[in-house]
């Protein structure tokens, strides 16, 4: 396993960890911190960073799969972890703090992590047919 490859699975476990651990604070106690009118916002914050885990996860294993080689720097992989730190980490932060500014964040993350597809569609597209 490659340094690349090994850094972006542990990455991806992280992100994963990190997701269930705020989505069971948000289950058990912060509800009783967070407004009624904001529970949406935060649900909407642990569902996009469990998808965006397991999307970096799965996009590792396809690489790692066609025998593709990539660096710690491949710009699918980096868009899809900026990204979504922008987006859910400012739903996350609008959800606690009520500044409408951080909801003005997320749009910028969710271009980002469209960034990523585009990217993982271009790679996807240039593999030999061989390679398949």
């Amino acid at each position: 396993m490659t340094p690349a490859v090994k850094s972006w699975l542990i990455i991806g476990s992280i992100m994963g960890l990190s997701s269930v651990i705020l989505g069971a604070a948000g289950a058990h106690w912060l509800s009783e911190y967070i407004s009624e009118d904001r529970v949406g916002t935060y649900e909407t914050a642990v569902r996009f960073h469990m998808f965006m885990s397991v999307i970096i996860l799965l996009c590792v294993l396809v690489f790692k799969n066609m025998n593709m080689k990539f660096s710690i720097v491949n710009p699918s992989l980096m868009f899809f972890l900026f990204g979504s730190l922008i987006f859910f980490g400012s739903l996350y932060l609008l959800s606690l703090t009520d500044v409408s500014l951080f909801g003005a964040l997320a749009p910028i993350g969710g271009m980002m992590i469209v960034l990523g597809w585009v990217f993982f569609i271009y790679y996807i597209y240039s593999i030999k047919s061989n390679n398949l």
